[in-house]
């Protein structure tokens, strides 16, 4: 058995942590959160609205950074207690899907272009308590679980096929034990990157150890035990109930597969790995879906997707994009 790698704590998981954690009253300690860019701005984003306990309109304007989720936890938290706040951050993509739910919940919220800056105006009375997401979103289901609770309603959120279910497993954890801490397991992102230098390079090995194994984000599993090189998952159980497992990976061939679906997004966010593994398999790979970006490694155009070659094939009719 190879020795262990260790993790930093899952940054995404973590945002969504100090987000839940501000709406209970006891303080609650995180244990190995990530210490990212992000996580600091969503806590100084806490401080100056005053949670966890003493919400209040911020005095100044609130700086995201360039990240969406951070602006999305935010938003959430601020519609739904009457305060007020304006968000401003660089490069942030759109908000306008997260903004019209929380219009719909009932704050008012105004954004520049779809985007940053952003002023909110945060509501007592939500107007509307069933939401239909037309797009997979796990930010903008959050935003609107932390509304919710914030303002002491139950809502019921549907249409999202591919969400990320952080922050309710996290409410209910703490709903139903009252602990005062939550343990972030290890970041599947930094996992990712090294099961895939494992498991493209012969005779490598590597033992990771309390990873985030959520299915809604460990798509990449999936993935390499479809192109045959599963992953082992031992000491599988739930902590503060999110899913862990230590992980255990070692060169295997690998054989070129069709990714579309399901399966394409609950791994997209891996989707330049994607591509490496592809370019290492025997035989061609398809990704197929909309709006995917040029992954750096050769490829040929598709009407709904890309196809790579793989390492034994004739790559002299790879599209002349990738040059």
């Amino acid at each position: 058995m190879p020795p262990s790698v260790p993790l930093p704590g899952d940054e995404s998981i973590t945002l969504r942590a100090l987000a839940v954690a501000s709406l209970y009253p006891a303080s609650l300690a995180l244990e190995n959160p990530s210490a990212g860019p992000d996580a600091q701005a969503l806590a100084r984003g806490l401080r100056a609205i005053g949670a966890p306990r003493a919400f209040h309109s911020a005095a100044l304007p609130i700086d995201c950074g360039g990240s969406t989720e951070v602006a999305e936890l935010l938003m959430g938290l601020i519609a739904g207690r009457e305060i007020e706040a304006a968000l401003v951050g660089d490069g942030a993509p759109s908000l306008e899907p997260t903004a019209a739910q929380l219009r719909a919940f009932g704050a008012l919220v105004e954004t520049t272009n779809g985007t940053l800056p952003v002023a909110i105006r945060g509501t007592a009375a939500p107007q509307t308590r069933s939401f239909l997401l037309v797009a997979p979103s796990s930010a903008t289901r959050s935003a609107l679980l932390l509304a919710a609770r914030g303002a002491g309603i139950p809502i019921a959120v549907g249409g999202d096929k591919a969400f990320d279910d952080v922050t309710e497993r996290l409410f209910a954890y703490l709903d139903a034990t009252g602990a005062t801490a939550i343990a972030i397991p290890g970041d599947f992102g930094e996992a990712a990157q090294r099961i895939v230098d494992t498991v493209l390079a012969p005779g490598a090995s590597a033992r990771l150890d309390a990873v985030n194994v959520n299915p809604y984000r460990a798509g990449l599993l999936d993935v390499l035990a479809a192109m045959g090189a599963p992953v082992a998952r031992a000491n599988q159980r739930e902590v503060c109930g999110l899913p862990v497992a230590d992980l255990v990976a070692a060169y295997s061939p690998l054989r070129g597969i069709t990714i579309a679906g399901d399966l394409l997004a609950r791994s997209r966010p891996e989707f330049a790995l994607l591509a490496r593994l592809a370019a290492g398999a025997a035989g061609e790979t398809r990704i197929l879906g909309r709006g995917l970006s040029d992954p750096g490694v050769p490829f040929e155009r598709l009407p709904n997707g890309i196809a790579f070659p793989g390492r034994d094939a004739d790559t002299s009719r790879v599209s002349e994009t990738t040059a």
